[in-house]
């Protein structure tokens, strides 16, 4: 029996983005996660370089709509290994998004927390609710830690 696959998505605002250490930290965190779980891992595919549009969720929508046009079948694995959609959609959006995808028999794994979410995390929302929550926090993290270095070296070129 074939191994069944997930698929990791990362949201990159840039080309450049997806080059850096924290990027190639997550993809390594996915890999890790799926060698746990016997899961044959897709990096990288669902990326939505370049968004930048309010209120958009483009990422997961695409991944949505991959599910709907049965590329992506049932049982298979999404893992969000960052969830920086939070500053070009509302959480909500993100919600009902990862929600949808799940309702179609897609599991949903948050790396910030290491939790996977099926069919029966739809019936208690609060767990993904916090799970999203814990990795729109480690992004907003990710970002202030960002903006310090480059301020720093910014200093230090001044």
């Amino acid at each position: 029996m074939k191994p069944k696959i997930a698929y990791s998505y990362l949201n990159f605002v840039s080309k450049t983005v997806a080059q850096t250490r924290t990027s190639k930290r997550l993809i390594e965190s996915a890999k890790k996660w799926c060698a746990n779980q016997n899961l044959d891992l897709k990096p990288c595919v669902f990326e939505t370089q370049g968004l930048g549009i309010k209120g958009s969720t483009k990422g997961l929508q695409n991944f949505l709509q991959e599910i709907t046009d049965r590329k992506i079948k049932p049982g298979s694995v999404l893992i969000l290994e960052d969830l920086p959609d939070y500053r070009t959609a509302s959480r909500q959006q993100i919600y009902r998004d990862v929600s949808e995808i799940i309702a179609h028999g897609v599991d949903v794994v948050t790396l910030g927390d290491s939790k996977r979410h099926d069919m029966k995390s739809l019936q208690d929302p609060i767990g993904l609710t916090w799970s999203l929550a814990i990795n729109w926090y480690l992004g907003e993290m990710r970002a202030l830690k960002s903006q310090r270095a480059k301020a720093v070296v910014s200093f230090h070129r001044s």
